[in-house]
């Protein structure tokens, strides 16, 4: 698993001289480009959760387990080294310092291996990922019936490509079969798939990368699809990104403490 599989669109390769393009400044420019959003969700992600934590002490809250504590705490260290790590990306000069840069993410002792890993492991979950995905998805025709004379062009064709990323998307986990049921047990006499046992494939999950990655480059989807946004955060009107509009309200609405 890698940062790459995450930030980079690669063009289909055909031949080993078409490898050596692989850094070429298109991509440098899409991988650069990933890194500074991501960066930026990182930062308010960072500035909400800790502004959380200080309002709880200031207010005198009943203090978590140490378990809690610990989990918030690496959590937050986690979204610090990736934002970290981001903005080397972003800022990289060269196509050579570019892949210097990602390849760090890509050895086994990564600090971020293990975090990499977990969202590896949610990226291919069909149970956690697709029931919201479609339900989003199935929402699309009906907004488009009542209000796409209202979009000027430039939206309209944001919501759309939104619109056949998610049907992608979807399709992908409906090739999977379907996860047991929390607290079942396989049928008797029906031995439990092995399959079912292994981490997600790399190729499946660089499906799911590029195109979430791909999915919030169209921006947010819009209100009457998804609702408003939680308390103290927007969307902006340009790019349709999500963006923290006040700090004390949205540190109100964290949960993960």
């Amino acid at each position: 698993m890698s940062y790459q599989q995450i930030f980079i669109f690669r063009r289909p390769r055909t031949t080993d001289d078409e490898l050596d393009e692989i850094m070429a400044a298109k991509d440098q420019i899409d991988a650069q480009k990933a890194a500074a959003d991501f960066q930026m969700m990182l930062q308010q992600m960072v500035q909400v959760q800790e502004e959380s934590v200080r309002k709880a002490q200031e207010e005198g809250k009943e203090a978590s387990s140490p378990e809690d504590e610990a989990e918030a705490k690496m959590m937050i260290d986690m979204m610090k080294q990736l934002m970290e790590n981001s903005s080397e990306v972003a800022n990289a000069s060269s196509s050579e310092e570019l892949l210097e840069k990602l390849g760090k993410l890509n050895s086994d002792d990564s600090p971020m291996e293990p975090f990499l890993a977990m969202m590896m492991q949610t990226l291919a979950s069909k149970t956690v990922m697709y029931p919201p995905l479609k339900d989003i998805y199935e929402k699309y025709p009906k907004y488009f019936e009542e209000h796409g004379a209202e979009l000027d062009e430039e939206t309209k064709k944001r919501y759309e490509a939104q619109y056949e990323v998610l049907g992608k998307i979807c399709a992908e986990y409906e090739k999977q079969p379907d996860e047991p049921t929390p607290g079942t047990e396989p049928p008797v006499n029906t031995p439990a798939d092995p399959a079912a046992q292994l981490p997600p494939d790399l190729p499946q999950f660089e499906t799911f990368g590029k195109l979430l990655v791909e999915l919030q480059t169209y921006g947010f989807p819009p209100k009457e699809i998804t609702g408003t946004p939680p308390e103290g955060w927007a969307v902006d009107e340009t790019t349709g990104m999500p963006r923290v509009e006040n700090m004390s309200a949205a540190a109100d609405t964290c949960t993960i403490m």
